[in-house]
């Protein structure tokens, strides 16, 4: 249950795989923010997360959300309307959409595209994250600035190198 006037951050699989990658999940769980994956997601072979992690993020706050037959059925609807998106994919925009409060972290660029232009929803990535432990002083710059490289370095994770480097300047000053 999401704490009173507290946005509803709403897990990709692709950002919970980037930011486990460089040990960003538990940080990211102090940020006030309510964290949500859909369970189809959670349970997405594709997380290599074993269970004792899942466990400890349960834990300290994130939820897993097991939707409803209404939600699910909503969810194969937006797949028939957006082949592009995964099954997953439609889950968590299924689950952002619906969620009051809500907002869809994600790096997807279709899931992105769909859930922004489509149908409103607010998207941000691992970036958006990054910025935020960083300002409210959950990670030092320092130690932001090893996972962009670690990001950056990964041919797997697809963030836009700009971006990257305008922080890596901004926090290594």
């Amino acid at each position: 249950m999401a704490l009173a006037n507290r946005r509803v951050v709403i897990n990709d699989a692709c950002c919970l795989i980037d930011l486990h990658k460089v040990g960003l999940i538990q940080p990211m769980l102090a940020l006030p923010f309510d964290f949500h994956v859909a369970f189809p997601v959670r349970y997405n072979e594709l997380l290599s997360i074993a269970p004792a992690e899942w466990a400890v993020y349960e834990s300290i706050g994130i939820q897993t959300i097991d939707l409803p037959g209404v939600q699910v059925a909503n969810a194969f609807t937006l797949r028939e309307q957006h082949p592009e998106l995964s099954a997953e994919d439609c889950f968590s925009l299924v689950l952002a959409r619906e969620t009051s409060n809500g907002l869809l972290l994600t790096g997807d660029a279709a899931l992105r595209r769909v859930a922004a232009k489509t149908y409103g929803v607010e998207v941000h990535g691992v970036l958006w994250i990054a910025d935020h432990l960083v300002e409210q002083c959950i990670l030092e710059a320092e130690v932001m600035c090893r996972c962009l490289e670690q990001w950056e370095e990964d041919p797997l994770v697809r963030l836009p190198s700009q971006m990257i480097a305008t922080r890596l300047r901004k926090w290594r000053m």
